[in-house]
């Protein structure tokens, strides 16, 4: 049978297209993407108060694989960040990308540019990051892409839990009470010769106001809550009772068998580090801090003490990268946020800060040390405070601890007026 013109015709475009298919497979014929990093140039350039010396090769790296796009870095030091931030908005030389914590994002939501849920879809960012990051969301869009979560853990002294047969490290708060009283110790003269553990006080506790979050938190309270427009308002009133702060309390009184911390105390981290303390409430970031100050120091982790039948989780620092409302290169920006919060790079930038991922598949992957395991499990169950002025929240949980000890504020009382007083602080602030 003779073959038409018309067939013939047919049969030649099925093999072009077969030829271009195998082609794009191969990889020879790229196809279209307006999502590749390498369609945007510029220059961008990010402030932050992780170090130069950690942060840089992975900036270098991603410059590498991402030209023409080039990003820069510049550490600021954590003193002077703030207004440096402010100064820079002001002038026109600020940022066009900037880190920050959940403890900064009031004071410098009006200057982030949302990115648009279009461009980032809500779906992606809950399924990509731990639940605590949803203080990122907003209606207008995401304030930040998480980088790095900086959970609280329980540091403890492994030759006093030894000494005394304790095998099992805490996992509540009524074992870690019970485990303080077998650890703390006093010569003939009622001098205390190890502290089992260090609470009741504030202003020589390292975190107090972190562990009291913490403690808050387990009972069900978020501290701040917003409502879809964005208000902020405390929840301490409607989910919390004198219970915890009278537990918290009770270490630093001297009238009962609790007694193993007073105000006379060197601060908490310091008697932990010269093994005077025996269980120390610390930040992941503490960690090289702890190792170099006391190499000798034979020292473990543990996940932060759970109430019973509490909500499990802890506090933790959560850190963003928020894209400035005034950058210069607002489309070079949000490209390199996207990919700098991913994959090598998102951990990388983590591990500089000492702290962990942010990112559910990278707090799930195989363990790169003995620590790990505990500190990518705290990061899971990690929760952060919106804070309306950290130094502020810092004043007047010290306040409040501070007059339960002298009498001054009473403990049926000091949940109310707490709860008021961040009220206060957060009035007239939203996100």
């Amino acid at each position: 049978m003779k073959t038409s013109n018309f067939q013939i015709g047919i049969i030649v475009t099925f093999l072009v297209f077969l030829v271009v298919a195998v082609l794009i497979f191969a990889g020879v014929i790229p196809l279209p993407s307006s999502s590749k990093i390498s369609d945007v140039g510029g220059n961008v350039i990010i402030w932050g108060t992780a170090p130069n010396s950690t942060i840089d090769p992975v900036i270098q790296a991603f410059n590498g694989d991402n030209r023409p796009l080039q990003v820069y870095y510049i550490e600021k030091q954590v003193s002077t960040y703030a207004n440096d931030l402010i100064e820079g908005f002001a002038s026109g030389t600020g940022p066009d990308i900037f880190m920050l914590s959940n403890e900064m994002l009031t004071s410098f939501s009006n200057k982030i540019m949302p990115i648009p849920y279009t461009s980032y879809p809500l779906r992606t960012f809950q399924d990509s990051f731990i639940s605590g990051t949803d203080i990122f969301i907003s209606s207008q869009g995401i304030l930040g892409i998480p980088v790095a979560v900086d959970p609280l853990v329980l540091y403890y002294n492994i030759d006093a839990f030894n000494s005394v047969g304790i095998s099992i490290v805490p996992s509540t708060w009524d074992d870690f009470l019970a485990d303080s009283e077998l650890l703390t110790s006093k010569d003939t003269s009622f001098l205390f010769k190890q502290s089992g553990a260090a609470l009741g006080t504030f202003n020589n506790i390292s975190n107090a106001k972190e562990i009291l979050y913490a403690m808050f938190m387990q009972s069900g309270s978020h501290i701040v809550v917003k409502d879809q427009a964005g208000n902020l308002t405390s929840d301490l009133n409607q989910n919390i009772d004198s219970k915890i702060l009278k537990f918290y309390m009770q270490f630093a009184d001297s009238s009962m068998v609790s007694y193993s911390w007073n105000s006379s105390f060197n601060g908490s981290l310091n008697m932990f580090i010269s093994s005077d303390l025996a269980q120390y409430i610390g930040f992941a970031s503490e960690l090289p801090k702890i190792q170099s100050s006391n190499p000798n120091l034979q020292f473990d982790i543990a996940k932060l003490p759970q109430i019973q039948k509490g909500r499990d989780s802890t506090y933790g620092k959560i850190y963003a990268f928020a894209v400035s409302k005034t950058a210069k290169n607002a489309t070079g920006a949000t490209r390199a946020i996207f990919g700098l919060t991913t994959g090598d790079y998102s951990k990388n930038i983590s591990k500089g800060m000492s702290a962990t991922s942010a990112r559910k598949d990278l707090l799930a992957g195989k363990p790169e040390n003995s620590y790990d395991p505990i500190l990518n499990s705290s990061a899971f169950i990690s929760k952060s405070v919106i804070e309306p002025s950290s130094e502020n929240m810092n004043k007047i949980f010290g306040a409040m601890i501070n007059g339960i000890r002298s009498g001054s504020i009473n403990f049926d009382r000091s949940i109310s007026d707490l709860d008021n007083q961040i009220d206060l602080l957060l009035s007239g602030k939203r996100i």
